[in-house]
């Protein structure tokens, strides 16, 4: 791929040992606009981050179990950590989410998916740091009490599971709650709603 950038949306980090995979991984996000630097070498991704705070670090996950170490190290950074593998097991995507990583994408990559996750992750981000109030949403008044309490907490970066613990009821029952927002704020996915929760309700 011969990636044609667009314009500059913040600087990717990623860590990845094989150059192949860094290479396909680069190309995606220099494609869709993003400033990218590759790294093969922990130490050296470290030394990089106590200079510059990139806006996302990606990170290989190999079967090596050290690297959830790694993992974890890398979460104490500010900037929010997505991890690829080929590995993608249910206990597997569990360790990682239980190490710090915001977001967990299976190999193959997706090209479109694997941006769009980065997108989320970089707004959820945005809306933690900036201290997003829902309560000036315009069309929030269109919601139920509950359907409110559910989307206070999305628009803090929570999951499905963590809004469950939080609320007190099951995450399929928050699923169904953030189905009904959807719909009735007319957006298509988790992507649109975070945006149309940033933009006011840029969704009309």
């Amino acid at each position: 791929m011969n990636p044609v950038q667009g314009p500059h949306k913040g600087s990717i980090y990623i860590l990845d040992a094989d150059r192949k995979s860094r290479e396909e991984l680069r190309d995606v996000l220099q494609t869709a606009g993003y400033d990218v630097i590759c790294f093969a070498d922990k130490k050296v991704l470290r030394k990089n981050l106590k200079d510059r705070a990139p806006s996302c670090i990606f990170f290989e996950l190999s079967k090596d179990t050290s690297d959830l170490e790694i993992l974890a190290d890398l979460a104490d950074y500010p900037a929010p950590l997505l991890v690829t593998s080929w590995y993608g097991d249910i206990p597997t995507a569990v360790k990682i989410m239980k190490a710090g990583a915001i977001d967990f994408v299976s190999r193959p990559l997706d090209h479109h998916e694997i941006v769009r996750r980065l997108e989320i992750a970089l707004t959820e981000r945005r809306i933690q740091t900036e201290g997003f109030q829902v309560g000036i949403f315009p069309r929030r008044q269109g919601l139920s009490s509950r359907e409110r309490e559910v989307i206070d907490q999305i628009a803090v970066g929570l999951s499905s599971k963590q809004i469950a613990s939080v609320l007190g009821i099951s995450w399929r029952t928050v699923d169904d709650h953030r189905a009904r927002i959807m719909r009735k704020l007319g957006v298509r996915n988790a992507a649109e709603l975070m945006i149309a929760i940033m933009n006011g309700a840029r969704a009309e």
